[in-house]
């Protein structure tokens, strides 16, 4: 089994309701799963226009990094992601892998506050959450 962080994040309106339905396809995708609060962040990196709603999730899956990774590019354009939108800088959803087991696979999104806080939240409930991540 494979364990991973990942990070959903939406700057539009809707941005509530997409991380609703991001984390239903993914539960209904993956072995096990936990999430923590959706919070609202100010925007880091490029896009700084508009505030983001966020989520960051712990889950196990059977599935292969390349496997799990095209499920969520898919799901990204089934919930509007397209190149319009990239265009204009409004994100329906964002779904990033940011550790693959013990590896950090996006050091950027690994540090970021947005990801910091989500942590801290998904770790307050989950006492037992062990995050072990180290740089690749």
């Amino acid at each position: 089994m494979n364990k991973s962080l990942i990070a959903l994040g939406s700057n539009t309106p809707s941005g509530i309701e997409n991380i609703k339905e991001c984390i239903q396809l993914i539960i209904r995708k993956v072995d096990s799963v936990s999430f923590s609060d959706i919070f609202m962040s100010e925007p880091e990196g490029t896009c700084k226009e508009y505030s983001y709603t966020n989520c960051v999730g712990e889950i196990i899956t059977d599935l292969s990094f390349e496997q799990l990774n095209v499920f969520f590019k898919e799901t990204e354009i089934t919930l509007g992601r397209d190149n319009q939108s990239r265009q204009t800088g409004m994100v329906p959803i964002d779904i990033d892998i940011v550790t693959w087991n013990q590896d950090i696979i996006r050091p950027k999104d690994f540090n970021r506050n947005y990801f910091k806080h989500g942590l801290d939240l998904l770790k307050n409930r989950n006492n037992n959450l062990e995050i072990n991540a180290q740089n690749q």
